[in-house]
């Protein structure tokens, strides 16, 4: 459901202090009504949009869904885990039986979800790099680099910090890997 109203644009479709019917958003977002009404009510079970009152017609923001809004480098993040990496995730058993535990950034479930043959070798940057086609050519990288932009700017260092004994590691270099984005 995330990923319709993501990919579709839901977000946009409300005003932030105002309302708009199912009607209204099926039109700005070239779908059916009744596939609208749907998509929302269900979305409504998670408190993603909500009705001015039960019955009204009137769809509004709630905090969540104003949250793409306020925040659009959200959308990037949403879409990279949800068009990307879920897709990987769902295949990293394949991948462990295909490459075992390998470390190569050639042999991630990324790659092996995505990359077709004629690109082995290659990692998931190269075809982010490629993929698409005039003006849309790169825009996953695009995308990916935002999706990273939303992880800092809600980055907390001293979580990080406090929960761990680091000077217990003694003469020692951390790396900090964005590990859900290289499955």
């Amino acid at each position: 459901m995330l990923n319709l109203l993501n990919q579709y644009d839901f977000w946009d479709t409300v005003p932030l202090t105002g309302s708009a019917t199912y009607s209204d958003i099926a039109s700005k977002v070239n779908l059916s009504e009744l596939l609208v009404r749907r998509a929302l009510r269900h979305a409504m079970t998670r408190h993603i949009f909500a009705e001015t009152t039960p019955g009204s017609e009137k769809i509004v923001h709630t905090s969540i869904s104003a949250a793409p809004i306020k925040n659009p480098l959200l959308c990037s993040y949403m879409g990279h885990n949800l068009e990307e990496v879920a897709p990987a995730a769902l295949n990293l058993v394949a991948t462990l039986k295909r490459y075992g535990e390998s470390v190569e950034p050639t042999e991630s479930a990324l790659v092996y979800t995505f990359l077709p043959d004629s690109m082995t070798g290659k990692t998931v940057f190269d075809w982010f790099e490629v993929d698409g086609e005039g003006d849309r050519k790169g825009w996953r990288v695009k995308r990916f680099g935002e999706a990273m932009s939303y992880v800092l700017s809600n980055f907390n260092p001293k979580a990080i910090h406090s929960a761990f004994d680091w000077d217990g590691l003694g003469d020692a270099t951390f790396v900090d890997v964005c590990s859900h984005s290289c499955l």
